[in-house]
Formats: structure tokens, sequence, C-alpha cells
């Protein structure tokens, strides 16, 4: 998820569209109504960007924002949030083997004082105002570029031929199995000892390209990727195995809990694929980020997916309604929803369309 600031800055609206009957004149009319709605916003740990506001606060205090979030978003008359709860290999929650995330306190490693578990109080808060709670986690970030030092213990130091470096950051090797196998026990441990009412990945598996720089990858491709002629499709299949194997896991122990994905809004561009939107993204999830996120909804891997659409309807390469009716078009009955980035509306902005605040409601 792209970083910026501001509280109320992620939006997604989607609407189950059911039936409802009437009776006129001694007939029986049927009529579309709205049968269920999810309204709901992301809120971001990394970097402080929504909460909590600062490294530096109090239990107290931190308590005191985000229930004044939560507050905020109950008026707005929204029903869920989506909490990011592990920003790079760290935890905003005590029940963990990964250590304390150094947005709480400003030191990684170091827990909130006075003591608390963040996440068990975020859930409580979260239900006692009928909001759905969505535990978000990124997987593939190993390190901040924020954090110069980190001790001897961190994971990347322990287990160096999990990772590979990669823009100035560590990321996960998910080529690896044993990577795999630990992240998938990292996000069971949260669905098993606390109540969340879902399980959510943003758009990170591999790193976005940045050109002049290549995954250095090739020894786990080497070890693990016999009968793949090449390494892009290795590397979507090792994201493949992760995205079905947390499926069936969540469905064998808490089938009720949601698994859900925001993915980067782009699938592919149909100049490289026929199946793909009418749009003209530089970057897309199956090329670069190596996630087939149509596949996983066509799978029913998934529950619910929200294509990050942070495009206006005037972007001259990828307009809002082009790539919204692709997605409608190719939910495979999964629940779709639409990932609105409200914070571009500026009267400033010089990316066409955001500067007039009714291209949201439009």
């Amino acid at each position: 998820m792209h970083l910026y600031k501001g509280r109320v800055c992620l939006v997604f609206l989607w609407f189950i569209i059911g039936c409802s009957t009437q009776k006129v004149n001694d007939n029986i009319k049927t009529i579309a109504s709205p049968k269920r709605e999810f309204r709901a916003a992301w809120i971001a740990t990394v970097a402080n960007i929504d909460w909590p506001s600062s490294k530096s606060l109090s239990s107290d205090i931190q308590q005191s924002e985000f229930k004044n979030i939560l507050d905020l978003h109950k008026k707005n008359g929204l029903n869920a949030v989506l909490v990011q709860i592990r920003t790079a290999s760290d935890a905003l929650y005590a029940k963990s083997f990964e250590p304390w995330s150094v947005s709480l306190t400003g030191q990684l490693g170091k827990a909130p004082s006075p003591y608390y578990d963040p996440l068990r109080f975020m859930i409580e808060e979260a239900h006692q105002r009928n909001l759905e709670f969505h535990a978000w986690f990124n997987l593939d970030r190993g390190t901040l570029k924020s954090i110069n030092n980190y001790p001897d213990d961190h994971i990347t130091k322990t287990k160096p031929t999990w990772f590979f470096e990669y823009g100035g950051q560590k990321y996960y090797d998910f080529g690896n199995p044993d990577v795999r196998a630990y992240i998938k026990k990292m996000v069971l441990n949260v669905l098993t000892n606390y109540d969340v009412d879902g399980i959510h990945f943003d758009d990170y598996f591999y790193p976005y390209t940045i050109q002049g720089e290549s995954i250095q990858d090739s020894l786990s491709y080497k070890k693990y990727g016999l009968g793949f002629n090449n390494v892009e499709d290795w590397r979507r299949s090792n994201i493949n195995t992760l995205i079905k194997e947390i499926s069936e896991e969540i469905y064998a122990k808490k089938y009720w809990v949601k698994f859900g994905i925001s993915p980067f809004g782009v699938w592919r561009n149909a100049a490289k694929d026929p199946n793909g939107s009418n749009t003209q993204a530089g970057q897309t999830s199956y090329d670069n980020l190596f996630a087939d996120t149509k596949l996983w909804m066509k799978n029913g891997w998934i529950d619910y997916i929200i294509p990050q659409i942070y495009f206006s309807d005037e972007h001259p390469k990828v307009p809002f309604e082009a790539l919204s009716t692709w997605w409608a078009n190719n939910s495979f009955e999964r629940n779709l929803y639409l990932g609105h980035g409200i914070y571009k509306v500026d009267e400033n902005s010089t990316e066409k369309g955001w500067e007039n605040p009714d291209q949201i409601s439009k």
C-alpha cells in the first residue's frame, strides 16, 4: 500500500445486491435492494501514517487516539476497519514471536508502556462499536529503510538465506519453503490467539520493479525451481502456494474468518494479455509483483478482493471506469470491493481529475 498522510485516507465500498419481494395489487414484484454492504477504511501503522501518530506516545494516548479514529469511522457510517498489525517482520500485538514494532515505541522490540496488548485492545474497541476487525499483514518486508542497525538476534541476521536485498531493504524469499512455512505460522498465530474477523494482505508480495535492479533469488530458483521454464512462473507459483495454503488453514481452523487481499489495481494490461484490462499501467500485479490475483479468485482461495484503483476517471493510461469494469467482469463470484485513494483529492493536484472533489462520488 503506497504511503500517504492522513487519517481517513483509503475507503472502499461495495454492495451485494440481493432481491426482496413486495406485494403490489395482489402481484408479487421483485425489487433489487442492497443485501449487505462492506464499508471500511485501512488504518496504516508503518511509519506512523495513521496510528499511532507518533512513536513517543504513552499507552493511554495511543489508546485514546485509536478510539477517536474508530469513533470517526463509525460516525461516517463505516462497518469495518483493516488495521496493519505487521509492517516489516515486527508486531503490534503481544502474542508474537516477532519483535514489537518501532511504530509503537520508537525502538524495535520495546513493549508499549504502560504495558498492554494493542491488538486485543483494538479488536475489543472495534467490536464494541459493531465494527469488523480485519488484521492486515505486510508479508514481504524483512527490514525498513528507516532502521539503520538491526540487532544480532533479528530474523534477517539469524536466517540470512531467507532474504534478498532490493532497493536498500531486505525482502523475504518466497521461493524458500521455510519462508512460506514461517509466514503461514505467523498468520495462524494471530488467527488462533485473537478474535479477528478477517485476515488481510496488501499488495506487496515480490517488490515493485526498480529500474536497474534485479531480484537476487537465483540460488533458490536453482534449488527449488525444477519443472519451471522460467523464474517468473516459479515466483508466481511460490505466491500461489502461499495463498492457497493459508486459505486452507483459515478455513480449517476458523471458517467464519474472511480472507482478503488488496492488490495493485491492474492484474495485466490487455496489450500483453487479451484477458487483461484496457489499461497501460507501467507495472502490474502479474508481471511485476508475481501475484496472479485473478487465479486466486477463480480458484476460490480468497473471500474478497480489494483492488487499489487509485486512479481518476480522466487518467490517460489507467482510467477508473475501464479498470473497475474489468474487475466487475472478472470477480468469479468472489466479493469484490473497490479500493479508493481519497487522500489524492487536492485542488492543487497535478494529476488530472483529482483537483475536483466530486471525483470520489463520481
